[in-house]
This record gives structure tokens, C-alpha cells and sequence, in this order.
């Protein structure tokens, strides 16, 4: 497979290849765009691609986090972990996103399927249909390709930083081509840093790859879909004070199945307890 030069994303992966090579015109578009991949893929390699193709390519990209909604900038707003958002926020983004026109092209990542989170209430609907283009990054598991190119690149580099020419042993490339990558690129970054670390001289051997919890330094916690709506039911009660029936109707649920959540968040928190203070 051949490795094609997008500047800040190389990559052999032809899926990939054909979503960038379309950026230059979708961005001049006025689009909105939704980049869906895990953590660590590439998707912020994406946004500034489309940042840089864009009308606004001279302007900052202006980022906002869960808890941070700010005034509707000119240029190119990149909202991070859309999944994250509780309902307020949602409802604040919306409302920005329809009155910003076409001065700003807004840009938002995710980690998982929004359309399996709007199905079950945690995303709203109209927040994703503002969102008119997209793009699924591939995780580097699907990226068979890029693996070599990659580690390549990243140990050039090193190489270059540490003054000495850095290469893996036929065993530690073989260790890292058939490794499950969590956090993707930003995770294999990680393990060949620490390694080039620890040998003294140019050959990175097997043992010196620092693989599983070792490397990880990400503390994000990633939340299950369940825990995601616990999440976003109890947030909707504090925000109506306690009033189910309201609660219900922001949520689009019956009382029933509020209720029928509520009494099952119970009945976990009671064997939460029972555990705690067993002493078998």
C-alpha cells in the first residue's frame, strides 16, 4: 500500500486517503464537521487540516472543553468530546451554533457512535443534525499500513532530538506491529519515547518497551453508554430541582422509566454498600 504525504497526517490506510484528499474542498464549503475516532487517531490532526483549508485558515481555532461554552468567536470552533456535553450544554451549543451564520465553521469530536447516544437520550437529536458532514478517523488497529511508516517516523525524529540514530530490533518491531494500541498513535509515541530512553545505545530491544498500564498517562475515564445516562438523568433532576415530571419531559422519557432508573440506581448503590461491608 502506498503512503501518501498529507503533511500532518501520513497514511497508507486508502479510507483515510480519501477523506483528506476531499478537505481541501469541503472546507471552503462552510460545512460543519463531526470527527469521530478514539482517543489518540488523529482527530485533532484533522480539525487543524480543515482549519487550514478553511476561509479562517489565518485565525486561531478557539476550543471548547465540557464546562467552557465561551461567546461565539469568528473563525473555527473545535468543540472537544461532544459526548461529554450535559444537557445545558447542548442546548447553549445549539443555540450558538444557529446563530453564528456562516462567519464560523464549527468542528466537534467524539469518541463513540453519537447516533447510538441519541437513541437513548443522552445526545439530542438536533445537536447532531447541525453537524452536516461526517468523519470517521480509523483507529490505528485498522491501519495495518501505517505501522512501519509510522514507527519509522516517530524513531527519525527521536533520532533526531537525542543526537544518536535510534532503531527497534526484528523482535520489538514484530512486538509492536501485532500490539493493541488503546490510545492509538499518541500511545505508540509513548512507548518508543520511554524506550529511547532507556537503551543507551541505538538498538531498542523488547525489553526495553514499557507496553500496557506503564505507558498509558491519560487519566481520562471513558464512560460506558449506562454510565453516561445515569450521568446526564441525575444532572436533568438537579437542574429542575428534583421535579420528575419535568425532568421527564427535558429528558423525552415517560415518569415510568424515570422511575424505574431511579429505583434501579437505588438497588445498585444498596449492593455497593452490601460489598463494602462484607467481610467474606
Amino acid at each position: 500500500m502506498k503512503i501518501v504525504d498529507f503533511g500532518k497526517i501520513q497514511t497508507g490506510h486508502f479510507g483515510l486517503q480519501k477523506i483528506i484528499a476531499n478537505l481541501n474542498t469541503l472546507a471552503r464549503n462552510h460545512m460543519s464537521f463531526l470527527i469521530l475516532g478514539e482517543v489518540g487517531s488523529g482527530r485533532r490532526l484533522m480539525a487543524q487540516l480543515i482549519h487550514e483549508n478553511s476561509f479562517a485558515a489565518g485565525l486561531k481555532i478557539e476550543i471548547y472543553r465540557k464546562n467552557e461554552i465561551k461567546p461565539i468567536p469568528e473563525g473555527v470552533v473545535l468543540v472537544s468530546e461532544l459526548q461529554f456535553l450535559n444537557f445545558r450544554e447542548q442546548e447553549v451549543l445549539i443555540e450558538q451554533m444557529l446563530s453564528s451564520g456562516s462567519k464560523t465553521i464549527w468542528i466537534a469530536t467524539a469518541q463513540t457512535d453519537l447516533h447510538e447516544l441519541v437513541r437513548r437520550g443522552l445526545i439530542r437529536k438536533d445537536l447532531l443534525a447541525q453537524f452536516q458532514k461526517e468523519l470517521r478517523i480509523p483507529s490505528l488497529a485498522e491501519r495495518a499500513a501505517d505501522r512501519v511508516f509510522l514507527m519509522d517516523h516517530i524513531l527519525m525524529t527521536l533520532s533526531w532530538v537525542m543526537g544518536r540514530v535510534l532503531r527497534l530490533s526484528r523482535e520489538a518491531q514484530n512486538l509492536l506491529s501485532h500490539y493493541h494500541f488503546v490510545e492509538n498513535i499518541r500511545e505508540l509515541e509513548q512507548v518508543l519515547e520511554s524506550a529511547a530512553l532507556l537503551t543507551t545505545g541505538s538498538l531498542i530491544e523488547v525489553e526495553h518497551l514499557k507496553l500496557n498500564h506503564e505507558v498509558k498517562k491519560s487519566t481520562q475515564k471513558i464512560s460506558t453508554l449506562a454510565e453516561m445516562e445515569r450521568k446526564l438523568i441525575m444532572q436533568t433532576l438537579e437542574l429542575t430541582q428534583n421535579n420528575k415530571s419535568q425532568a421527564a419531559r427535558l429528558l423525552g422519557i415517560s415518569i415510568r422509566t424515570l422511575r424505574n432508573k431511579l429505583s434501579q440506581y437505588r438497588g445498585e448503590l444498596n449492593r455497593e454498600y452490601s460489598q463494602e461491608v462484607s467481610y467474606e
